[in-house]
Formats: C-alpha cells, sequence, structure tokens
C-alpha cells in the first residue's frame, strides 16, 4: 500500500508496537509471519531503535526453518530499518550468520546482491571498531563471495539495481577484506551495467539553464554532468558545480533513478 510507519496514527503505531512486543505474539514460530514482519517494517521506514526489535530477533532465533527468500527479507528489511550489528544481541548475530551461510549458496542473483548490500549496511560500522570484530564477519564474507561467483556464471541477468548493490559491496570488500578478495575473486571485479550516461532532456534543460545563469554570475563556475562520487559509480549524481575548479554543489534533476526506496539507504551510508 505504500504506507510509511512516519504517517501511521501515533495510537496505532503504538498498538503495533505493543503487539510486536508481546512475547506471545509469534509463539507458533511461523518462519514467513517473522520474515514478512521484518520485511513489511523495513518497507514501511519503520525506525529499529523505536521498535521492539529485541523480541523480533528473539522470535527470529527460535525458529530455524527459514526459506533463502525468507532470511534474505529479514536481513534486508534490518537494513532498511538501519538496524546495526551491535544493536541485535550476541545470540541473534550468530543465528543470522548461520541462517545466511546454510542459505547462501543456493540464493538466486537478486538475494545474493540483497544479501552483499544488507551486510554492508548493518556491518559497516561495527567491523571498523575491531579485529575481533572483523573477525566476527570473515566467515560470512567469503560465503557471500562465493554465492557471487557462484551465480556470476549463470544466464540470470541481474536487475539494473543490483550492479549498484554489487559495486558498493566489492568496494566495502575491498577496503576491509583485501586478502580475502585477492584469494578468492583475484582482483576487484568489473561490477558493469545500464547506466544513464546519456542524460534525459529534462536533465540537460535544467542543468543548461543553471549553468547559463551561473556564468552570468562569473566564468569560473562549470558543470560536470553524470557525477559520480565513488569510484565504483555507487554514489550517482546527475551533475556536479565546479567554482574555480573546487567542487561547490550537487544537482539531482532525475531523483526517482537515482534515488529510488533502495538507493536512499545506500546513499546514506556512502555519505
Amino acid at each position: 500500500m505504500g504506507v510509511n510507519w512516519s504517517v501511521l496514527d501515533e495510537d496505532f503505531r503504538a498498538v503495533l508496537i505493543r503487539s510486536l512486543a508481546d512475547p506471545k505474539v509469534f509463539r507458533g514460530n511461523v518462519s514467513q509471519h517473522i520474515a514478512n514482519t521484518i520485511w513489511g517494517l523495513g518497507k514501511m521506514d519503520a525506525d529499529w531503535t523505536l521498535i521492539p526489535g529485541n523480541q523480533l530477533i528473539n522470535s527470529f532465533e527460535r525458529c530455524h526453518e527459514f526459506t533463502s527468500q525468507e532470511i534474505t527479507n529479514i536481513v534486508y528489511g534490518l537494513a532498511i530499518m538501519d538496524a546495526s550489528w551491535v544493536s541485535i544481541s550476541r545470540s541473534g548475530r550468530r543465528a543470522l550468520l548461520q541462517e545466511i551461510m546454510s542459505k547462501a549458496i543456493s540464493n538466486t542473483i537478486q538475494e545474493v546482491a540483497n544479501l552483499m548490500y544488507s551486510i554492508v549496511i548493518i556491518t559497516y560500522d561495527y567491523v571498523a571498531e575491531t579485529k575481533k570484530a572483523k573477525n566476527e564477519l570473515l566467515d560470512i564474507h567469503h560465503f557471500l563471495l562465493m554465492a557471487y561467483l557462484n551465480i556470476n556464471k549463470s544466464e540470470t541477468e541481474p536487475e539494473p539495481e543490483n550492479f549498484y548493490q554489487f559495486a558498493m559491496y566489492f568496494e566495502y570488500v575491498e577496503l576491509t577484506y583485501p586478502e580475502l578478495l585477492e584469494e578468492m575473486v583475484g582482483a576487484m571485479p568489473i561490477v558493469a551495467g545500464p547506466s544513464a550516461t546519456v542524460p534525459s532532456g529534462l536533465h540537460s534543460r535544467a542543468v543548461e539553464a543553471i549553468l547559463k545563469t551561473l556564468l552570468e554570475a562569473s566564468p569560473k563556475f562549470s558543470i560536470f554532468n553524470e557525477f559520480n562520487g565513488l569510484k565504483s559509480g555507487v554514489f550517482p549524481i546527475d551533475a556536479a558545480v565546479y567554482y574555480d575548479e573546487k567542487l561547490i554543489a550537487f544537482i539531482e534533476v532525475d531523483g526517482d533513478f537515482h534515488y529510488r526506496k533502495i538507493g536512499q539507504k545506500k546513499e546514506e551510508k556512502t555519505r
């Protein structure tokens, strides 16, 4: 229905939170119910810090019959809700890793891409803390890379957003686990796919008008079209404005293309 958590009636949100906090809410331990709840909350942009997340994780721990699609939806939902790795109990983290690694190899290309993206979003600030934290997640990246290698040879065509997810993941792994990447993949893979390298009509007209106005103020202004803030293209912007060869502003015209739901969270994390 496209309903956002923030626009729900406050009393209604309170009822949902009370229900989710009830230890008996998932007493049947039905995996689909748990997965759909976490995924649904994520799709509504619920804030992980404002819902009884520990109760959801406890329910997850009690159930060990998740399908690969369900585990992907759970991890993706956690990422969209901005759940941090440290906010999840140690036993919950172990259960998540065990479930992912038991299902990752059989996942589809969409599921592997979503898992790669989600793991980066949830754990990126945790890995930087200590060597112990980094080692805790070594096995999951081994499994994800193996899953990627497994699907890379298939005939399945990735969706355009999958290229961004893969690009974000590999840039992260190159920085945090370079030895593992070299051992398993050999080198930073070239992740490429459909992109709007040719500006749209709206883009062209808007940027042309902006540049004309800027040049009236000073000849030192210039504009670079189709700007990418990171080398793998994870942070796409329609145009960048320079003054005297110094970057001073971004211009986003075709926002729906660059900042879909998944893009919004991704750009937040890459800043």
